[in-house]
């Protein structure tokens, strides 16, 4: 009897033993199915919303795990938890997808198909976007410090905003934190709104800036009213709001190689307001395009003026001068100590003879530049640049569209699109 006791509480011993090692074996296996979901995807290449979903997930995969009674449940639920996870890579997908194909909107596509190039790499403002500190004083004018990929794409940017001379930052800082950005992914579109004030008990931001990805165009607004305490005085800085672009040294940018080089712009004024009272003098609000034209031919060794630059530009608008037309430009610009060569609004403005528009108006031109570029680095050379210089060494380093703000102005416009192509 005795030993049948000491038989009996062996055996229980044993299966004791086998229980809590399979007790551990399955602990084990819980972790190591939590670990495999929660590595299953790669959580810092989605969106904030898709990081959240897949997080509830693991969560809620976790919790169901760890009261699965064998290795078998775990399985199953693993098998489950995973085609939830790749729905959201599927969607994910499927919106970079879009991104990609939305590159090309009918205008761009009228010229892609004549055999034109887009030297613009983002078409369409799908990329996430670079933006600038607010005080060039403070801080370099090459300074950048937020990035923002409102569609989650991963990608580097290509596009730029710059905002020079501002008080209120687009992104924030600590004494206007907490802009507002508005995505709306099923139309490819977002919204970034600055800090602001309130004006008669309605809100004004300093800054708006919108994208319509879908159809590749691009609302700037910028109220001075509001980013200006007083009128600037002559020496002053002043608002920039500015989307631009910077490129390097390759065939694509090489101006010479090219016999055709087309600007296709198409934008309304949609707001504005003279906080000046009529006033002139160091006052303008303006709204520019420029090329910025280097030197990059051969090798600094070899060329004396490899470097040199200069602005090649259009005058789109300035208050100054609405409904009439705008003469060329030729100056030095003392931001940068760069010559500014501006063509006049009677090139391009051809249909509305060569008048700018008035506040509500539209305007939509193409215009190949080839020869007005040509003429520039003619006009640059009298000047004293580009001795040195052959016009095949010149490409384009550099793009900037948007506002020029030297006083209390409020200006909204929509460009409908902005597009560079060669051929």
């Amino acid at each position: 009897m005795k030993n049948r006791i000491q038989q009996l509480l062996l055996t229980i011993s044993l299966l004791i033993g086998v229980a809590s090692c399979a007790s551990n074996e399955l602990k084990q296996y819980r972790l190591s199915a939590v670990e495999e979901l929660s590595n299953y995807l790669n959580l810092s290449l989605y969106r904030e919303n898709e990081k959240n979903k897949i997080q509830s997930y693991i969560d809620e995969f976790t919790t169901k795990v760890n009261k699965a009674k064998t290795e078998l449940d775990v399985d199953s639920l693993l098998i489950t938890y995973k085609s939830y996870l790749d729905e959201i890579l599927t969607s994910h997908e499927i919106l970079l997808d879009d991104l990609d194909k939305n590159q090309i909107t009918p205008t761009m596509k009228k010229y892609i198909d004549e055999g034109y190039e887009p030297i613009y790499s983002d078409l369409t403002f799908h990329d996430p976007i670079l933006v600038s500190k607010p005080n060039q004083i403070e801080r370099p004018f090459y300074y950048y410090d937020n990035l923002i990929d409102a569609f989650g794409t991963g990608k580097d940017n290509s596009w730029e905003i710059a905002q020079w001379g501002s008080k209120f930052d687009l992104i924030g800082d600590s004494d206007t934190a907490g802009c507002a950005l508005d995505v709306d992914e099923e139309n490819l579109s977002y919204t970034i709104t600055s800090k602001g004030k309130m004006v008669d008990d309605k809100f004004i931001p300093a800054k708006v800036v919108s994208v319509d990805g879908k159809n590749g165009s691009l609302y700037l607004e910028s109220n001075c009213s509001v980013e200006y305490d007083h009128p600037r005085g002559a020496n002053d800085p002043w608002v920039h709001l500015l989307i631009q672009d910077s490129f390097g040294k390759d065939d694509k940018y090489n101006i010479a190689n090219k016999d055709s080089i087309i600007l296709d712009m198409d934008y309304t004024i949609n707001k504005f307001e003279d906080h000046m009272n009529g006033e002139v003098g160091p006052y303008a609000a303006q709204i520019v395009y420029y090329l910025l034209i280097y030197n990059w031919g051969d090798t600094p060794e070899e060329n004396p003026d490899y470097g040199q630059a200069i602005w090649f530009g259009l005058s789109i608008w300035d208050n100054r001068n609405m409904g009439e037309p705008m003469s060329p430009y030729i100056n030095l610009d003392p931001g940068t100590g760069t010559l500014i060569y501006s063509i006049s609004t009677n090139e391009y403005y051809t249909e509305y003879k060569g008048c700018t528009p008035m506040p509500g108006e539209n305007r939509k031109f193409a215009i190949d530049i080839k020869q007005y570029l040509q003429q520039a680095f003619l006009g640059a050379r009298e000047r004293g640049y580009f001795q040195n210089s052959t016009f095949d060494q010149l490409y384009f380093g550099h793009t900037n569209f948007g506002f020029e703000m030297p006083g209390t102005y409020d200006l909204g416009v929509t460009f409908d699109h902005v597009c560079l192509f060669g051929i």
